[in-house]
């Protein structure tokens, strides 16, 4: 068992469980994700001038585990940066796990840091965000 599975526990209780991808830089702006184990969230984006859109988002449970099932697949929780100031206008996602106990580990990563297990990951998010906002 991964740390990630630690965490979150058997899948029946993924359903108190909450995913959040916070992705705004301040010059082009970016997007948000807050989805429950549910499978009902929000998305939203938001342009350069500041602009927010917020769109309802409708999965179902069984599509919020397969989340979470992705997390525990790439040991999400395990992932490490080092720690450095960023270069200029670099961006900085960052993506919250709360388990079913409400305990939250949050992952950020600069852009110019690569990591092939975050991106599948903040990939998955941002196409929710896509779909939630009709850009599918």
């Amino acid at each position: 068992m991964n740390e990630t599975a630690r965490f979150l526990g058997p899948p029946a209780g993924w359903i108190a469980a909450r995913l959040t991808l916070r992705d705004v830089h301040g010059l082009w702006g970016g997007q948000t994700l807050d989805l429950q184990g549910t499978g009902l969230g929000w998305a939203s984006v938001v342009d350069a001038a500041g602009h927010e859109q917020r769109f309802p988002l409708v999965l179902g449970s069984a599509r919020a585990a397969a989340l979470f099932e992705l997390l525990i697949t790439h040991d999400f929780l395990a992932l490490t940066f080092p720690a450095r100031p960023g270069v200029p206008d670099e961006a900085r996602p960052v993506v919250s796990v709360t388990n079913p106990a409400g305990e939250n580990r949050a992952i950020a990563k600069w852009a110019n840091d690569r990591s092939p297990a975050f991106e599948v990951i903040y990939r998955a998010l941002l196409a929710l965000v896509r779909e939630a906002a009709g850009r599918g």
